[in-house]
């Protein structure tokens, strides 16, 4: 804050004025206080830390209260939450991106009971960008795949676990 004088002349005249110019300067700063990408269906911690009272959330979809300084999100597609706090007309925002990953498992085939020599493909074949291992590998045409194909030369129990593009979501079958 600041008092500023101004000082005038006009011949022999003078005048003086001043004027006091206060500088406000809120803050604010938001944060996830759980991990920011999360699986479909899962939630995170936010949280808002400011010098003033009153913080407002936006967009307010998912949130639990959009008024919260620490709301509990549970969105279903990747979005940036803003947090922001206003002091005398002057409005300060701070943002965090939450990602949400999904998990896309095929339809694994139930118990078979399959002919020796014949293969059999263990489930669909799905193009995405999720981790695929099928445990054991021995007797798979690839254990990485969604839908390998089965040749097993003995009764086989395969396992099957799925892994989200960002490791936040997995599956075991």
């Amino acid at each position: 804050s600041v008092w500023l004088e101004v000082t005038g002349a006009v011949g022999a005249c003078l005048d003086k004025d001043s004027v006091f110019i206060r500088v406000i300067a809120p803050t604010i700063q938001a944060t996830n206080l759980t991990p920011d990408i999360i699986c479909l269906g899962g939630s995170v911690q936010l949280q808002a830390t400011s010098s003033e009272p009153v913080v407002t959330w936006s967009p307010t979809v998912a949130l639990s209260d959009p008024n919260s300084f620490t709301p509990l999100a549970t969105p279903t597609f990747p979005v940036t939450y803003t947090a922001s706090a206003t002091l005398e007309g002057c409005t300060v925002s701070a943002s965090v991106t939450i990602i949400v990953d999904t998990l896309f498992a095929p339809t694994v085939a139930d118990s078979l009971v399959q002919c020796q020599n014949f293969p059999i493909a263990l489930a669909n074949t799905l193009n995405t960008t999720n981790t695929y291992t099928w445990e054991p590998p021995t007797g798979l045409s690839d254990p990485n795949v969604s839908g390998p194909i089965a040749l097993p030369d003995v009764s086989t129990t395969y396992y099957l676990t799925v892994t989200s593009a960002n490791g936040a979501c997995e599956k075991k079958d």
